[in-house]
């Protein structure tokens, strides 16, 4: 069934669009001439297999010019989807480089934080280890430590 579709794939639509148009013609066509066709001496034998072969080729180019207008509105909409989907990449690229660029900004916010908090412990180093209580300086120093550094600045 792939194969068939990749051979109708490449007639062109507009050859298609005429096919199913003169088949539908040609069994509206078929089908009137049955109706005609008992006005006509010694032909009255064939109007029920006219008929018939008139309402199957109308059918079925019905059927076929039904398809080729789904088919063409379902690409329409896969246009419309294909353009909707390049305008989301382009605007993920945007906030993507804002976003890389906060990132940074916070890791390098957070590093300067802990440098100065690492200094500070080292400063603070003798008043720690003198007693083996916790002194108050200590506790100052780890709760700067886990603090966040974008709340120090509200």
């Amino acid at each position: 069934m792939g194969q068939l579709h990749w051979m109708f794939s490449l007639i062109p639509d507009d050859f298609l669009v005429w096919v199913y148009y003169l088949l539908t013609g040609a069994g509206v066509v078929l089908y009137i001439a049955s109706k005609l066709v008992n006005l006509i001496p010694m032909m009255g034998q064939y109007k029920f297999p006219v008929e018939l072969i008139g309402v199957t080729i109308l059918v079925a180019g019905s059927y076929l010019l039904g398809g080729y207008g789904t088919e063409m509105s379902w690409r329409e909409r896969v246009k419309e989807l294909q353009a909707k989907v390049v305008e989301a990449e382009q605007k993920s690229e945007k906030v993507n480089t804002v976003i890389q660029t906060k990132v940074v900004t916070k890791i390098q916010v957070v590093e300067k934080q802990v440098e100065v908090v690492r200094t500070q412990i080292q400063k603070d180093k003798e008043i720690i280890n003198a007693d083996c209580k916790i002194p108050d300086i200590a506790i100052i120093d780890y709760n700067k430590a886990i603090a966040d550094p974008s709340e120090e600045k509200k």
